[in-house]
Parts: C-alpha cells; structure tokens; sequence
C-alpha cells in the first residue's frame, strides 16, 4: 500500500504538470473515461428490459426500447469519436511540449551541472527509453485507463447489488448461503480479493524485470540509433568507411547489436507473455466463477431472464473492469519510474547559481581578474587539472596562454569563465570573489571562441548574433572583422542562409570559414573580453595571417586572452602565461622568455622553430629537386 500511495503520488505530480501544459487535457480525458465506463450499461440495461418486454409480449415496448438504445449508443459514440481525436491531438501536443520543457532546462544548465555526466547518461537512458514507450502522453492514457475502470466497476456494482439482493427462498446448506444476499457479497468479494492480490504481485515481479533490463535496452537503442544516423547517412564517417573497405567490420558490428536487440527482446516478450497469461488467468477464473453464480440464482428462479442477461452483462464489465483497472495500474507505476529521471532531472539545481551581487556596468571595460592559489580536479576524477596558480589578469591587455596539450590552458579559461567553479582557492573579479556575482550577469562580461566551437543548423546572421532580432548592420561589421564577411555575402540568401546543406537554401562552409564565422559571434557579443581558444587550428596559412593582423582591429579597447600551442603565433600578445603540468611556470613577453633558455617556453620555441625549418628546408629541396628535373 504504501509503494501504491508513492506510485500515485509521482503520478499526481505528473499530472499537475500536465495540467500546467495543457488545461484541457485532464478534463478530456476524465470526460471520455465517464462516457467509456457509461457506454457498454446502455445496452446491458436495454437488452434486459427489452427481453422481459419480449417475453411479455409488449411488442411496443420492445421496439421503443431499441429505438432509444439504438439512438442513445449512436449520439454516445459520435461523442466518444470526437474526444478520442482530441485526446490524441492534446497526447500529441503534451510531449512534443513536454520534450520542449526539457530541453529549455537542458539548457538553462549551468555548464558545470550539464557536463555531469552520470547526470547526463541516466537522462539520457530514460529519454530514449521514453521515446520508445510513448513519453509523458502515455501517463494521461494510463490514468484515463484508470479512471474507466473504475468506474464501470462502479456501475457494474450497481447492477450486481441488484443481483446479489435478489434471493430465493427453500434452500439451505451452501446452496442457501450463495443464494442469500450476505453470501452472495462475499462469495464475490472473497474471490476478487484473492485473485487480486495473485495478480498485483504478478504485475509488481513483471515491472521489476521490465525496469531492471531499461539500461540494456538504451545501450541497444543508442547502438541502433548510431547505426542508423551516424554511420549509414552521415556524411564525415562515409570516407573513412569507403576508403579502409569497413563493410564488413560494420556488417559483423550489425549482427552483434542485432543479435544482442533479438536476446534482449526476447526476454521482454517473455515477461510481457506471462503477464498475459497471469491476466487471463485472472479473468477466467474470475468469469467461471461469478457465471456459476449467477446461473445459480436464475435455476432458483431468484432473478428473471432479463435480470439473467443484466447480471451475466455486468458481471463480464465488472471482471473486464478490475482485470484492465489493475493492468492500468501497472502501467502507471512502471511509467512512473521511468519518468522519475524526469522528474529529478526538472527539480536539478544549478552547482554555479550562487551568488546575487550585480556585476559594475563600467564604461571603461576596467575589470581586473586574480587567481588566488587555484586548484581544480574535474568532477569524478582526483587528477589536478591545475594546482596552485596565482596571476593576476591586467585590463585592456594582449594576453597569450600557451604549453602543450593537457598542460591546463583550456582549464584554466573555463575558471575564468566560470563554466566550472574552483576546488581549492579562489578567483576574484576588482577584489570580489566571483562566486558571489549574479551568475548570468557574469557570463555576460565573456565573448569566447573555444576550439570545440558549434555552429548550428539556423541562418548565418542568428549563428552571429545568437539572438532572432539581430541587428544587421552589427553582423556585416562582426564578419568584415572575422573576415568571413566576402564569403557570406557569395551565400544564396546572405545572413538568412542556413548553415545547413539539407534544408532548402541552405549551404556548407569549410572548417576555417566556420571558425571565422565562430568569432565573428564572439566580435557581435561586444564583450569586455575576449577569448580566443586556438582560434586558427583549422585555418590555412593565408587566414591565420589574416587573422593575425587583424588581431588588434578585432579587440580593440578589450582585454583579450589568446590560446595556443604555437609558439610562434602568440608573439604579437605582450603578456604571455605559460603552463605545464597544470601549472603556471613563467610568465612574461616574448624576448624575456625565449631568453630563458632552460625555461619551458624556450624549450618549446626552439623545438617548434626547429621543425618549421626543416619543413622548409625539405620544401626548398623539393623545389630544387623539380627545377633540375624540369
């Protein structure tokens, strides 16, 4: 009882939910289950009137009797026809809603909260698992279920009170005690009782093993769903697959994954095939005895022919009735755990929603940042990322973060940016620390372009200004600084072409055209700094020098911080920071660095300088080679 009360108490709180998305949905669906349970007593209350009028020989009475049963069934069903399209149309609109809820909380998220990612497998397990049984609509059609079989086993309790009164008189022994009205009630509640109670644990040990396979089948799923998607139709892995001849690793990874889908359903379809026989049993049973009952009461001559169909009728809705009320009940509790993912995923707190203080609006752009003793772990692992770093960042200034890779250069700018909040230390913004400004009006001070940047399936001028009123002028001067402005305006539709071969209109870019496009929103944000987080990998020569030399047109009056593992395109910033092993090693400008010749930076240069010259040394020898052979 206690698991039925919390079952239904994450119900209800779906349900509100629900509400909240669509008023009428409850309405209607409580609306049509009233109706549904009313529908199939029409016939059994006319049929048992007309038959004693048959027997009575009132011919005119039968014929006005079917008349109105006839018509009543026929205006119902019209009615029942209609809210059965609105059920679907509202079921429909509930989940596509309901998704929409989800992915507005997926990305109201702080980054750090999002990047979970136990969080985010577990729901991503329950979506696709969702998705399969039928989402947040299928939760209104269990509780309408629901809510029609009870009632028709309401009414079928009026017609069997009726029937169970009915009593004949000269019998004793158990005969008598069926007969009598006391027996009769308890016969029948003794028996459902029993059958119940045998079918409910069958019910609870079925969930129980439906929702102990969902991590299986999501792992399944998700393998189709990669199959399908991403190897069978998409475009960068068709190369690859077509160069190295992957046929038939692929085919043998197919019949892997399909064999493990044939095993796994096949467990579902057992455990769904034992429900139905559990159900059957159930209704049988159930029928063969209340049949016997009631041909009992009408050889005792206790009820009349007509009473004899009206008992039978509602005997089988009343069985009917309790057999679906308790399968609907199951169906909620399983769909109730796997919305419980949901339901926790809506109430998450953001881990960086800490603080309240407003951020200084400054004219100036003077923001002074320091890293005060910073250590940092990334969740789930106890490997330092970064360990005891200080620096202090000054204002308006050309700063370069280098080292190799992993040696904390990204790390070091997602705790400038708050994407993840320090483990040891602090950070401060003019002397305060930055966990107590107000989180949105923080991330509102950086425009930054990581070397994972996306670009999105919208049109170019909304990739810029990330916003639908943009202001076109704004976008034309973001890209004629990013130097992506010429190529934009070759598209088809200009600022309205969507990134995105498959729509109608739309175009692809390069991988340089899309990092060039990449700041051109950072540019359009007008932020007081800016981030540029390997901002030339994909670029050919040609662009990196033009972004090179448009470097200081593009930040002007900006603090801005540039990431790199080369050494050579960070000379033109006056501050350079460098890191190795997550930690800050030296700090100065080009001249003082290099001149250290021990120092991490040197070392880098020179390794860096020694593999240019030897790549053009190789070129010019290659020149040479083609001249003489010319």
């Amino acid at each position: 009882m206690k698991q039925l009360w919390k079952t239904h108490e994450q119900g209800f709180r779906l349900l509100r939910m629900m509400h909240g998305i669509n008023r009428s949905a409850i309405p209607v669906y409580m609306l049509y289950a009233a109706l549904s349970a009313v529908q199939p007593f029409i016939g059994i209350g006319f049929s048992a009137r007309i038959v004693d009028a048959l027997l009575a020989a009132q011919w005119r009475m039968a014929l006005i009797l079917a008349a109105l049963m006839l018509g009543a069934q026929l205006a119902l069903g019209l009615l029942l026809d209609a809210l059965d399209e609105k059920r679907e149309v509202i079921s429909m609109a509930i989940n596509r809603q309901s998704n929409a809820m989800i992915c507005l909380k997926t990305i109201s998220l702080d980054y750090a909260t999002f990047a979970d990612r136990q969080n985010l497998e577990q729901f991503q397990e329950a979506d696709a698992i969702m998705q399969r049984k039928g989402g947040f609509g299928w939760v209104l059609i269990y509780y309408g279920d629901l809510l029609q079989q009870l009632l028709t086993a309401a009414v079928s309790c009026g017609f069997l009170t009726q029937f169970c009164l009915s009593t004949a008189q000269g019998h004793a022994g158990l005969t008598g005690a069926l007969l009598s009205a006391p027996g009769s009630f308890a016969a029948i509640f003794l028996m459902l009782a029993a059958l119940t109670a045998c079918y409910q644990r069958a019910i609870a040990r079925v969930n129980r093993n439906l929702y102990a396979m969902v991590q299986e089948e999501a792992q399944i799923e998700a393998s189709y769903l990669y199959f399908d998607q991403e190897i069978q139709y998409g475009i960068p892995m068709a190369k690859d697959i077509r160069l190295y001849r992957m046929a038939d690793m692929l085919e043998q990874q197919s019949d892997r994954i399909n064999a493990m889908g044939t095993g796994h359903y096949r467990r579902v379809y057992a455990q769904e095939q034992a429900l139905g026989h559990a159900s059957a049993l159930f209704g049988d049973v159930m029928m063969l005895f209340t049949y016997l009952l009631v041909a009992l009461k009408a050889f005792a001559g206790a009820i009349t022919v007509g009473g004899l169909t009206r008992s039978a009728g509602a005997v089988h809705q009343f069985n009917q009735a309790v057999q679906k009320a308790i399968e609907a009940n199951g169906k909620i509790a399983l769909a109730v755990q796997y919305l419980s993912f949901y339901i926790d995923y809506q109430q998450k707190k953001n881990l960086l929603d800490t603080g309240s203080l407003p951020v200084e609006k400054r004219l100036d752009n003077v923001y002074e940042f320091e890293f005060h003793d910073v250590g940092f772990q990334y969740p789930g692992t106890d490997v330092w990322a970064l360990r005891h770093v200080s620096a202090r960042l000054d204002l308006k200034q050309k700063f370069a973060v280098v080292g190799m890779n992993g040696a904390g250069k990204t790390t070091f700018i997602k705790l400038l940016c708050r994407l993840y909040d320090v483990t040891e230390g602090s950070i401060t913004l003019n002397g305060i620390d930055i966990r107590k400004y107000d989180y949105d009006e923080y991330l509102s001070l950086f425009a930054a372009v990581f070397q994972d940047f996306s670009l999105f399936a919208f049109p170019v001028g909304e990739n810029v200004a990330c916003e639908a009123q943009l202001d076109e002028a704004r976008v034309w001067d973001a890209l004629e600084r990013a130097g992506a402005r010429q190529r934009v305006e070759k598209m088809s539709h200009g600022l309205n072409t969507p990134l995105d071969p498959v729509q109608e209109g739309g175009e692809d870019v390069s991988g340089g055209e899309a990092q060039k496009i990449a700041i051109a929103r950072a540019l359009y944000k007008d932020a007081p700094f800016v981030i540029l987080d390997e901002p030339t990998a994909a670029l050919d020569p040609i662009s990196e020098y033009e972004i090179y030399s448009r470097f200081d047109q593009m930040v002007q009056d900006k603090t801005s911080i540039y990431i790199s593992h080369r050494m050579s395109s960070c000379r033109f910033c006056g501050d350079i920071l460098v890191f190795d092993g997550g930690r800050l090693v030296q700090r100065g400008d080009h001249d003082s660095l290099i001149a250290d010749e021990n120092g991490v930076y040197a070392r880098l240069w020179h390794a860096q300088a020694k593999y240019y010259e030897e790549e053009r040394a190789l070129k010019g020898e290659l020149n040479r080679t083609q001249t003489v052979y010319q």
